[in-house]
């Protein structure tokens, strides 16, 4: 097996990269009857149902871009409810078996992010995800007209759930496919280091470089498919083990889904208030070091104009881009040494999108919802998510954080001392000590989907693994 994903029509949609004129989108949350029979009737009538779509139905040619895509899991409990059998589940990883909820304690979902507080329908339990993502609002709403009659034709799959979701731009843009405008609710630019794999992505440098694994003679180089897709070698060279029979595992993943809303008040609030302590320092500072970018997403090392093209071989100090930033925790680069193998083998594939409205000057912050609907793929959910969030969000041993968490999304709990964050804003200037750092991103829900290639679903929809 080669590392290169070479079997690109098989591939569903959310792995393969939708279009950047992709600018809305919307996921529904649907529970499966008691009937596997009806269950598989409704995923094999979804492509004629929703007929404007990329829709997983068949092994076909799907590298043309509609004006939608969509992207079809199915949880451990959906699994069950087609009819799979059991000997077959049983091959599916641990991880995935057992669910978000389940392994919540890992991931850090405590307190306010526990999955008791999570939105009503994941307490129901989510057996399909549906995520549609469109060129205008005008598609996503047709789209969503369709599905909505789909499923009361069908009469016994239930919507427990639906998030709408949209693309954010910065103040003053007015081009939504213009990756530069694109900002998540704290002002920061998004979406600009997405990891390249191997077979899935373009073959042009800048689309690369700085956002795939560096080599020893200092470039740059996709990741290899099998870290995100059955059926391929990783980056140790091993082809992962496969759910059996090897058919239902082929072209597929897992992919995680989270709702995590973002307290943008507290966070404006807090990093104003901490920067009032340190004369010449202004809220902006305190924000930028706290993710690891400026606003407009340059980088706190190197020159502006590197982009993503960046290491931190010169900071291995933590001076210009601090240790215990966000992007330097979640992505360490060359951090950890041995080049970045320590970091490939736990990176994802994130295609995140926001929801919710931007936060008015005269809001009350307490009033609305808003966040990012963040979605991964990976081969080993333990390995790649779910490690990033034990190891390197919510302890920091790694980059000689003690058990500090990440400021912006880590678990806070007030007066545990794990919740400071420390910099400098150059050698010569003293430490600035950020105390009581407070919970900015609450976990609202969340499940791990399995999302099949495109011969596994249709082998799904056929009762081809009900033995």
């Amino acid at each position: 097996m080669g590392k290169s994903a070479n079997e690109y029509p098989d591939i569903q949609a959310i792995l393969r990269g939708f279009s950047r004129s992709y600018t809305h989108a919307f996921f529904s949350m649907m529970k499966f009857s008691d009937s596997p029979a009806d269950n598989r009737e409704f995923l094999g009538s979804l492509g004629e149902a929703l007929a404007v779509c990329e829709v997983p139905t068949s092994i076909r040619a799907l590298n043309t871009k509609p004006s939608s895509g969509v992207t079809v899991g199915l949880s451990a409990q959906g699994l069950r409810r087609l009819g799979v059998a059991p000997s077959v589940l049983r091959t599916f990883p641990d991880d995935f078996r057992e669910g978000m909820a389940a392994r919540a304690a890992i991931n850090g979902d405590i307190e306010a992010s526990a999955p008791d507080r999570w939105d009503d329908c994941w307490g129901e339990g989510v057996d399909l995800l549906l995520g549609v993502f469109a060129r205008s609002a005008e598609v996503a709403e047709e789209v969503r007209q369709r599905l909505v009659a789909h499923i009361d034709a069908n009469g016994a799959i239930r919507e427990v759930g639906v998030e709408h979701a949209h693309r954010l731009l910065r103040q003053g843009a007015s081009d939504p496919t213009d990756d530069r405008a694109v900002i998540e609710h704290f002002g920061f630019d998004d979406g600009i280091s997405m990891t390249p794999v191997e077979g899935l992505v373009r073959n042009e440098p800048q689309r690369i470089r700085g956002a795939g694994k560096i080599t020893g003679d200092g470039n740059w180089e996709t990741i290899a498919a099998g870290e995100f897709l059955y059926g391929y070698t990783d980056e140790i060279g091993e082809v992962p083990p496969s759910p059996t029979p090897r058919t239902i595992g082929r072209n597929g993943t897992y992919l995680v889904y989270r709702k995590l809303s973002q307290d943008v008040g507290a966070f404006h609030d807090y990093t104003h208030r901490a920067a009032s302590h340190y004369p010449g320092l202004t809220g902006d500072d305190i924000a930028e070091k706290m993710v690891g970018r400026r606003r407009t997403g340059e980088p706190l090392v190197g020159e502006p104009a590197q982009g993503n093209d960046f290491a931190y071989t010169s900071d291995p100090n933590g001076r210009q881009c601090p240790l215990g930033s966000h992007v330097r925790r979640t992505n360490p680069r060359d951090s950890l040494g041995f080049q970045s193998l320590l970091v490939d083998r736990h990176r994802i594939l994130r295609r995140g999108i926001t929801y919710g409205s931007p936060m008015s000057p005269a809001e009350d912050a307490a009033t609305a919802d808003r966040g990012l609907l963040f979605l991964a793929c990976n081969i080993s959910i333990e390995r790649q998510f779910e490690f990033v969030q034990r190891e390197w969000v919510n302890f920091g041993n790694d980059f000689n954080q003690g058990g500090a968490r990440d400021p912006l999304i880590g678990s806070q709990v007030a007066g545990s001392g794990t919740d400071e964050f420390v910099f400098s804003m150059s050698e010569q200037q003293p430490l600035v000590i950020c105390r009581d750092v407070p919970q900015f991103v609450t976990t609202r829900g969340g499940e791990y989907f399995f999302v099949p290639g495109l011969h596994a679903f249709q082998m799904l929809v056929d009762d081809a693994f009900n033995a």
